[in-house]
């Protein structure tokens, strides 16, 4: 039954996630000569080759196939993409929980992942403030990402501590039920921290190069992009496309992205899927 509900949900999210695709932005790409095209199919290729690994070096020791683990990449970075607002990484966190046998862990996953990326926005931001300044949109992202940084990073430095304080004040001051409940409840918590830390764990520095990487290769897409649509280059730009991805307000950078995202996604998911058909068959014979 869990299987089944599995796959209905995988479903009906591509099925969302193609609603909000513009067809009409597929002729966008008409604008862009051959050495454009082969230089944004490149460079977001090797994007996404880098986030694949960014996310297989998290979840290497759940043992997850490569096989299982590039389509789980590929259909909910498409799905991701496709829907705005980041409501996608719902899915993402959905899917990765089912493929590790844990929907905790898959929502630390994600958290980790948005963790990294968040850092290199933030970092874009700035830099882009102290060249020229940035629009007040921007402005209010880059405060919600400066939340979020924080609160995950004071809860990795201060969790353990305060939870061995609350752990002993249940223990030895409280009594009864309630006591019993907040010891679960703290202990659930205490369970998931470990999940978050124990994905990052010798790992911290691969991670933030991977992600600094491929946030380097999405500027340079975006550059082409401008440089093809809007004759400049700048950070302003690249700023507008990221805020895109969060306030739905997508510019054609950010579809020029989804339309060629989505073709090298439907691609890859072929060739993967005729991979396991083939493999499938072959055990058949076999059998």
């Amino acid at each position: 039954m869990k299987k089944v509900i599995y796959y209905i949900v995988n479903v009906i999210s591509v099925v969302v996630a193609f609603l909000f695709f513009n067809f009409a932005m597929v002729g966008i790409l008409k604008s862009f000569g051959p050495i454009s095209l082969v230089l944004m199919f490149s460079y977001l290729l090797l994007v996404h080759v880098l986030k694949f690994l960014r996310l297989y070096f998290i979840i290497l020791e759940e043992k997850v196939p490569l096989g299982e683990a590039v389509r789980l990449y590929v259909k909910t970075t498409l799905v991701g993409i496709l829907i705005p607002f980041k409501l996608g990484e719902i899915f993402k966190m959905y899917c990765v929980g089912y493929k590790i046998g844990n929907y905790r862990k898959g929502v630390a996953v994600i958290l980790v992942e948005k963790f990294f990326d968040a850092v290199m926005i933030l970092v874009s931001i700035i830099f882009c403030f102290a060249i020229g300044g940035v629009s007040v949109s921007v402005g209010y992202l880059a405060v919600l990402l400066l939340v979020f940084i924080i609160t995950m990073i004071a809860l990795y430095c201060l969790f353990e501590p305060t939870y061995l304080y609350l752990n002993r004040f249940f223990i030895t001051k409280s009594k009864g039920r309630k006591s019993l409940v907040s010891l679960r409840v703290l202990e659930r918590i205490r369970i998931a921290y470990n999940d978050a830390k124990n994905m990052l764990k010798g790992r911290q520095l691969i991670v933030l190069m991977l992600s600094m990487a491929c946030w380097a290769l999405e500027f340079l897409f975006v550059a082409v992009v401008d440089m093809k649509l809007v004759s400049r280059v700048d950070m302003n730009g690249f700023l507008e496309y990221i805020s895109g991805g969060f306030s739905g307000q997508r510019g054609d950078a950010f579809w020029c992205y989804t339309v060629t995202c989505s073709l090298i996604f439907v691609v890859i998911a072929v060739i993967t899927y005729i991979y396991k058909f083939i493999r499938v068959a072959r055990g058949a014979k076999k059998s």
